[in-house]
């Protein structure tokens, strides 16, 4: 579950640097 979280973290990290 902690690996899922992290990787939607960075999903939406990348999401917003490239909105």
């Amino acid at each position: 579950m902690e690996f899922y979280s992290s990787e939607i973290n960075i999903c939406f990290l990348a999401n917003f640097l490239i909105s």
